[in-house]
């Protein structure tokens, strides 16, 4: 691959949050029920649902009278470039909290990861004892996680909300400055 489709490619992928942020502050609803949908979207996205973490947003969107478009936008938060950085601050946070060593906790989860043959459904358990497992790393980890989800979900609901807030004000002082002119 050449410099050239390198930066195209860096390019494309930097492109991708600034089109969901414009998705996300266009959607025709109240900035408190969108802002409620991606705060909803990012606690599922960064907690540990296997692949649910969308139709969980969604769902949990409709169910508390949220934006769903924001719950699945909000969702898309852990990807394969933040996964790494949610995994080592939950396991970090787990570990605080637990007084546990949470390198510890990292080499667990990552030892299980790279032994694991992953064509079979709960191979991952398959050469460990699972009770030992969930009392060493998988219990600290969603405290950790859970933490996380919690603080992130927090940050997300403020942060959208004064962002779709401040383009809707300034979207009716336009429209309105415009009808002004044309009068």
């Amino acid at each position: 691959m050449n410099n050239k489709k390198k930066l195209d490619f860096l390019q494309k992928i930097l492109r991708i949050p600034k089109y969901y942020g414009h998705r996300l502050k266009r959607l025709p609803d109240t900035p408190r029920n969108i802002a409620m949908g991606a705060s909803i979207g990012v606690f599922w996205g960064i907690f540990p649902t296997f692949m649910l973490g969308i139709p969980i947003a969604v769902g949990t969107a409709a169910i508390f009278k949220a934006n769903k478009t924001a719950a699945f936008i909000g969702s898309l938060i852990m990807n394969p470039i933040t996964t790494t950085f949610f995994w080592g601050i939950s396991a970090y946070i787990g570990g605080k909290f637990t007084n546990t060593n949470w390198r510890f906790i990292l080499k667990q989860a990552k030892t299980t990861y790279m032994t694991t043959d992953w064509k079979t459904p709960f191979s991952a358990f398959s050469h460990f004892d699972f009770t030992k497992i969930m009392k060493s790393t998988i219990l600290i980890y969603l405290l950790g996680n859970t933490i996380v989800s919690i603080l992130f979900s927090y940050i997300a609901y403020f942060l959208v909300f004064n962002i779709v807030e401040n383009y809707q004000k300034k979207r009716l002082e336009k429209i309105s400055s415009k009808k002004d002119n044309t009068n």
